[in-house]
């Protein structure tokens, strides 16, 4: 029987997630965002209790290392405290609740500060919402602050349904079922990131089928299935298949493991599938997941051979070329990049090449190449200073990724400030007003780094105006946020509010 009382707080430190932590993501949507001092991973799955509500579980992962750790002269021992609250809100009515502290364990000092894991489960009803989490490191004071818009949640009492499936790095019998890590005897260590690496060669996950008596049925069996397809679509890779036969049951619990060690490189779904003895799809759920398997090169199905990268002789050229796709790159191709680079050997370096432009446009990759490359000479000079080409600035990478701005105003020179530089774009992947504020700390007039943007996924940073004046003031504390209706700068903060 599921817990869906609200749980108390609860840390472990697992040293077995060495996957790169990505700064802060709702797995689904895809939204990561970048908290600069206090690291997280955040993922939710939805599941069932018939005649009951349905409830959210929420996992949240923080890089032990972004935090801040107090002494504690009692026994010379380090620990940090994290405040979290969690809101659950449809149209400006909070639905859930939930404010608590996340404790790390005592340290000494030279101890390695692992991941903090935190686990909650709140019921919700039916319908559209908005989850809002707030931080607050109480040791150093720094706050965070994220909305982003849930999936919608519905489970169809008429209905065969499905939970969303949780993937994991390993899921075993549990020793202790009190563990709030523990769901019908299993103890799960959630995968948060959806990334596989070369490292990880088992891909665990865990959902649940719901049979309600409202069916009525006249066939209690039936055919579960759950493969891994490529990201959007049904069909098999791998062979990584298999298949369970259930009875119908108002909760069936299903945990699967699957070998994936011959899995190459790319974006996944793990698809499952119910079916009755007609072969009929009764039920669907996938979620996605992304794979490096550098040590597998597949690329059996992409002839270089008298395509236009055939002509690229040059390994040198053929590697800055690779490079300059990183801004428009996901974060599997970066790392198959990276070790293609490594293995510095030209017949693949193409065919990632003819791979990457294909997948964008398959009838006309040399076109799209070309029209990329124009940008990326644009770029290299505006840009680019020295030995570093535009594309690996920061204002490089943001151009090429977002394309150029709609409206810009450079500060190259101002008493108090470091030079900076405010970029407007009108429209960004459905987001509007969208806008950057690049600066120079080394005062370089081509060393600019992204300093604050309102773009889900850059750098997000509520006390920029210290920072930025923290040029004539070396005493000031430029980690304070700047409080509402507080205005440090008025050129920089009108700038910042009327781009122009």
């Amino acid at each position: 029987m599921h817990n869906t009382r609200l749980l108390s707080t609860h840390f472990y430190i697992k040293n077995m997630f060495k996957s790169p932590l990505i700064l802060f993501a709702f797995l689904i949507i895809s939204v990561s965002m970048n908290a600069q001092n206090t690291k997280m991973l955040l993922d939710y799955n939805y599941y069932n209790i018939p005649k009951e509500k349905p409830y959210v579980e929420i996992n949240l992962k923080v890089d032990g290392t972004s935090l801040a750790y107090a002494f504690n002269a009692e026994d010379s021992s380090y620990q940090a405290k994290l405040q979290i609250t969690y809101l659950i809100e449809k149209d400006s009515s909070i639905i859930a609740f939930e404010k608590f502290q996340l404790n790390s364990p005592l340290f000494k000092k030279g101890d390695i500060k692992e991941y903090l894991l935190d686990i909650k489960r709140l019921s919700v009803p039916e319908g559209n919402y908005k989850l809002t989490l707030l931080t607050k490191d109480l040791n150093n004071g720094y706050s965070t602050e994220s909305t982003h818009d849930l999936r919608p949640i519905s489970f169809n009492q008429n209905a065969i349904e499905l939970s969303n499936i949780q993937i994991a790095d390993s899921i075993l019998v549990a020793k202790e079922n009190d563990d709030p890590f523990v769901k019908n005897g299993l103890e799960i260590f959630p995968n948060l990131n959806h990334f596989y690496g070369a490292l990880n060669q088992n891909l665990a996950f865990y959902f649940e089928v719901y049979t309600y008596k409202e069916l009525n049925l006249t066939d209690s069996l039936f055919l579960v299935e759950y493969s891994i397809v490529k990201k959007g679509e049904d069909k098999v890779i791998a062979n990584i298949k298999s298949f369970k036969k259930i009875d119908a049951s108002p909760i069936t619990p299903i945990v699967q493991s699957f070998k994936i060690d011959n899995l190459p490189s790319g974006e996944y779904d793990v698809l499952v599938n119910v079916k009755n003895r007609k072969n009929e799809i009764l039920a669907e759920e996938r979620t996605s997941f992304q794979r490096s398997n550098p040590t597998l090169i597949n690329y059996s199905s992409v002839d270089a051979e008298g395509t236009f990268v055939d002509s690229i002789t040059d390994k040198t050229l053929l590697a800055n070329y690779i490079r300059s796709l990183y801004p428009i790159s996901s974060d599997a191709e970066k790392q198959f990049a990276e070790n293609q680079l490594t293995y510095s050997d030209i017949n693949f370096m193409r065919q990632y090449f003819l791979n990457f432009w294909m997948s964008r446009n398959a009838q006309y990759p040399e076109e799209e190449w070309l029209r990329y490359k124009e940008e990326v000479l644009k770029v290299d000079e505006m840009f680019g200073y020295g030995s570093i080409p535009g594309y690996q600035t920061e204002r490089g990478r943001v151009y090429l990724q977002y394309g150029p701005p709609d409206a810009k105003q450079n500060v190259p020179y101002e008493y108090n400030t470091y030079p900076y530089s405010i970029w407007l774009y009108n429209q960004i992947d459905g987001q509007s007003n969208r806008k950057f504020l690049f600066y120079s700390p080394s005062m370089e007039m081509s060393g600019y780094q992204v300093l604050h943007s309102n773009v889900r996924g850059e750098v997000y940073n509520p006390n920029w105006e210290y920072m930025l004046i923290s040029k004539t003031n070396s005493g000031i504390d430029n980690t304070r946020e700047v409080l509402d209706g507080q205005i440090i700068n008025d050129r920089a903060r009108d700038l910042w509010e009327n781009p122009r």
